[in-house]
């Protein structure tokens, strides 16, 4: 179905209440004392109704929701409530050093969230004394978990403390999710710590650029989500993204400036985020290799390779040690990354690594010794800039009489290149990070399970233990020494499969699945538990993808989907404003997804995109909270494409409920858009005014403007007045709210000008659609101020003698084309000035004018006044290629008008049957060939009122002002009352 819509193409505050579980039946023990996990199991048992089963499971015990969960949770002392007015955030004297930037973090946290002032002091106070502010302190003592863990304390105010600041700005991370769901949170007091040290995201760079203000946007989503690291991979065989003053040829046209840099990395640390670069080497150079074919690799062949450094070339050497001393001084972090990873599948193929290896280690030496010297030699200029070094796993492997030294660590992605299994690092002493290709990788473009980023499979069928399983079980103990952390991966090897909005898109649900794998809280009831926390939460304050006019609140929205049938149909490809990808679930009732909104919304139009596998049975629901839902929209007959629903129900959060497919195959979507009430305008309007000609009595006349609605849905319009010269309209604008298929009205007065004659008002209809004003509907009124007698109107030209057939004053004749009534033939049929025709009880006169002067109305509009009652009026009148059909406008001095409409025959073809003929003349004058023998006629015509009123004037029909050829007119010569 496809229901007409402008547009339809492709607040600060967050609205909600935190969710809390009803409180544990009395005498129930199970959140008494410290120490207790801060997430008990979610609701147990198999739901019974299809509501239940197609949503995600929301937190069933009264504990603070936040995303990853907390660690502990122990209930008591007073709620902390958002009071009215500036937030108050007090930085405790003995810390401010440590802590004041990072309070104005949060106070711009704040700020975005709430809208509110927030007032940043210095101060000392005693923890519970209200009123109700928020505190930052430190707690150096307290070592026992991590040196970002964070306690808070609610007591009617919130004390946010750590032992280092990174742990305090955890716990603000915290306490921003919180307010994100009410102003309201629980007295008592979180304890929370991360198991993993190291927390991180990588963006592959290199391939596609990506924009400073996208990078800094992602930096403060992982911030809220508690990550810590934005692995930065800055250079690939497709680009060289970052400034370099020592080699300016390496450098791609799109690329990030030192300045730019050195603003992003400060921008990182602000959030408490280390910026880790990698610039790949030996192995994808190709960009900056280019302008270098002297330092690339050549096979015994002497063929090059365009994308492998020579790391037996000492100039190779000197130009990579150029650019990393220069580079590195961007970033004050701990790590450089160097990349290491897929030199060669064939290391065979390079005879010149085995040489040189054999040369400097003796004949047992490998190819892999002289690439894993190389990456020694690289860490020796790490170190030198009191940084430690990181690379991919299969960069740190294969040498016979060379490993890479141990200070490297090592990011475990693949155990296909080289077969070392992750314990076996371990065991060699080695530090590593989990990055698992098969899990924890996202390529756009790419179709398989391995390279699209499943929140489900990170949660529910994988955990940090785990590892790229390529040759068998690849294991570590939980919690293993050595084990850094985990990261997921945003590569792009198809740069142009995804717009930087889309891949943020992509991340998002992801990202929130692998903190809680990283930050290790319990939390049972799976994916489906965690997503319904992810949802409550919601996204940092200032993540919005929207900009502009953009009003579809689901672009970019977080989305839970109860299953995916492909790998490539991620829920994000939803809401990511392309109608080319697509969302797809299996080929079982019932399937659904569930939209956060981002804050309470009215919403008037649901739009669904469905792609072949649609859903014939479905319907739309609401809730603001993921338990009560409100159903807006149902259906047992869908028949895909493009649905436009107008919908009418208050939420944050937006479920598409698929019980019935219409296709053989699963379900399948490209797009749900959701707007607000008024957004989206319906396009079948009309607009009318009444009446459509108006006589200003004493100076004005009141018209009305009404505006009709035929669609479905309601809407607000505007309307305004364009009156021409002489015409005043009051209001000149206004906003009409119309129902569906109804109407709605405005009065307006209406005054015309001094002299007699006509002139019009034009009223234009619109609408804002997507933030866009569109015109709807049009109207037109005609404002007349009325002659005191006909004659004053006259204009045209009718009558010549046979002796004078083109004076000079008949300027276009009576038809336009030079032609006109005879005066000789006039009178030899009894017509000459002043000769009374009396019709119907009313007497009309031919006009007393002389010859070749203007005797008649070109009617277009004009009042002539009447003053006098009776039963009809009558006209003396005639057309000119008609015949023609007006309105005619009765208007009587108690205000009330009546419209009539008349058709009058043409003046030189034979008349319909019943015309009242008052003169036939023989023939008629041609400017150009004198007399011509084609008959004429003047015609009578009445027109009734009503004889209890008196008539105030007489409105003639628009026509034309001007005599055209082949164009109709209408010409009077006299009106009457009788």
């Amino acid at each position: 179905m496809f229901r007409p819509l402008l547009a339809v193409v492709a607040s600060a505050a967050i609205g909600g209440a935190l969710l809390l579980a009803p409180p544990a039946a009395a005498g129930s023990s199970a959140l008494e004392g410290s120490g207790v996990p801060a997430s008990a199991p979610e609701a147990p048992g198999a739901p019974a109704s299809v509501q239940e089963l197609s949503a995600p499971t929301p937190p069933a015990v009264g504990v603070p929701v936040t995303v990853p969960a907390l660690q502990q949770w122990q209930p008591g002392g007073r709620d902390f409530v958002l009071k009215p007015g500036a937030i108050q955030l007090q930085v405790d004297p003995d810390y401010a050093a440590q802590l004041t930037a990072d309070a104005h973090t949060f106070a711009d946290d704040l700020h975005a969230l709430t809208g509110r002032k927030v007032l940043v002091q210095t101060k000392k106070r005693v923890p519970g004394d209200g009123p109700g502010v928020i505190r930052m302190t430190l707690d150096p003592s307290w070592t026992e978990h991590s040196p970002e863990a964070s306690r808070i304390t609610v007591d009617y105010d919130v004390t946010i403390a750590g032992p280092t600041a990174d742990g305090t700005f955890s716990g603000t991370r915290s306490v921003l999710q919180l307010l994100g769901q009410s102003d309201r949170i629980p007295g008592g007091v979180a304890h929370d710590w991360p198991q993993y040290a190291e927390r991180s995201l990588m963006i592959d760079n290199g391939r596609k650029y990506f924009t400073p203000g996208w990078a800094e946007r992602e930096i403060r989503e992982l911030s809220y989500l508690k990550y810590n690291q934005f692995h930065w991979h800055i250079a690939d065989n497709a680009g060289f993204r970052i400034e370099s003053d020592t080699h300016p040829e390496i450098v791609s046209p799109e690329h990030w400036t030192k300045a730019q840099v050195r603003h992003l990395v400060a921008y990182a640390a602000k959030y408490h985020l280390e910026v880790i670069p990698e610039l790949d080497m030996p192995g994808h150079m190709n960009f900056a290799l280019r302008n270098h074919p002297d330092l690339q690799i050549a096979d015994a062949n002497g063929t090059r390779n365009a994308n492998n450094l020579d790391p037996t070339n000492p100039a190779a050497r000197t130009f990579v040690t150029e650019i990393l001393d220069e580079l590195i001084p961007l970033f004050p972090g701990r790590y450089i990354h160097t990349g290491g990873d897929e030199y060669t599948s064939d290391w065979n193929k390079y005879p010149v690594l085995t040489d040189w290896a054999k040369n400097k280690y003796g004949p047992d030496a490998n190819s892999h010794d002289a690439v894993l010297d190389f990456t020694n030699y690289l860490d020796s200029i790490v170190t030198a800039h009191g940084k430690t070094m990181r690379i991919w796993n299969d960069g740190g492997q294969g040498g016979s009489q060379l490993q890479a030294n141990k200070d490297i660590v090592l990011e475990y992605w693949s155990s296909q290149h080289g077969g070392v299994l992750a314990q076996d690092f371990l065991d060699q002493g080695y530090r590593i990070t989990n990055a698992d290709r098969d899990v924890l990788y996202d390529v756009p473009g790419s179709t398989t399970a391995y390279n699209n980023l499943d929140p489900r499979e990170i949660f529910d069928q994988w955990d940090m233990t785990q590892y790229h399983p390529w040759i068998g079980e690849n294991t570590t103990a939980p919690g293993a020494d050595g084990v850094l952390g985990g990261q997921l991966h945003l590569w792009n090897d198809t740069p142009t499969a995804a717009t930087e909005k889309q891949e943020a898109g992509r991340l998002q649900m992801p990202l929130r699945a692998m903190i809680q794998q990283l930050w290790g809280s319990p939390l049972n009831g799976g994916w489906d538990a965690l997503a319904a926390r992810a949802l409550l939460v919601g996204t940092s304050p200032q993540w919005d993808l929207r900009t502009g006019t953009d009003q579809n609140l689901a672009h970019g929205a977080l989305v839970w989907s109860s299953s995916r049938e492909t790998p490539a149909c991620h829920e994000a490809m939803l809401v990511d404003e392309d109608t080319s990808t697509r969302w797809c679930g299996v080929k079982t009732e019932p399937q659904s997804v569930v939209l956060d909104l981002g804050a309470s919304a009215d919403l008037g139009t649901v739009v669904l995109n469905w792609e072949t596998a649609f859903a014939s049975g479905y319907s739309l629901e609401v809730s603001d909270d993921l338990r009560s839902w409100t159903t807006v929209f149902a259906t047992s007959t869908g028949d895909g494409k493009t649905d436009v629903l107008p919908v009418s129900g208050h939420g944050r959060y937006l479920r598409l409920s698929m019980t019935e497919r219409g296709t053989k195959y699963g379900y399948s979507l490209y797009e749900i858009r959701a707007y607000p009430r008024g957004a989206l305008v319906p396009t079948q309007f009309s607009a009318a005014v009444d009446p459509q000609t108006v006589l200003p009595v004493d100076g004005s006349a009141t018209a009305s403007i009404t505006v009709t609605n035929s669609s479905s849905l309601p809407a607000d319009v505007q309307w305004s007045a364009a009156p021409s010269a002489g015409v005043t309209v009051s209001p000149r604008s206004g906003t009409l709210q119309v129902p569906a298929g109804g109407s709605a009205s405005a009065d307006v007065r209406v005054s015309g000008g001094a002299e007699p004659g006509s002139a019009t008002a034009a009223f234009t209809v619109t609408g804002r659609s997507l933030g866009e004003t569109v015109e709807l509907a049009t109207a037109e009124l005609l404002v007349t101020v009325p002659f005191p007698v006909l004659s004053a109107a006259f204009t045209g030209v009718g009558v010549t003698s046979d002796a004078a057939v083109n004076p000079p004053t008949l300027g276009v004749g009576f038809d336009g084309a030079g032609s006109s009534y005879s005066e000789q033939a006039l009178a030899g049929a009894g017509v000459v000035p002043g000769t009374a025709f009396t019709e119907s009880g009313v007497t009309v006169h031919w006009p007393d004018a002389a010859v070749a002067t203007p005797n008649n109305v070109l009617a277009n509009g004009q009042s002539v006044t009447i003053d006098a009652a009776g039963t009809a009026i009558g006209v003396l009148t005639a057309a000119s290629y008609g015949p023609v059909s007006g309105e005619w406008v009765v208007h009587y001095t108690d205000g009330t008008s009546q419209t009539v409409v008349q058709s009058t025959p043409d003046w030189s073809s034979a008349p319909p049957a019943g015309s009242t003929v008052l003169a036939t003349m023989a023939y008629r004058n041609s400017s150009s060939t004198g007399h011509t023998e084609r008959r004429t006629q003047l015609f009578f015509q009445r027109i009734p009122v009503d004889p209890a009123k008196t008539v105030q004037a007489l409105t003639l029909p628009v026509v034309s002002a001007t005599a055209v050829r082949g164009q109709p007119a209408l010409h009077v010569f006299d009106v009457a009352i009788g």
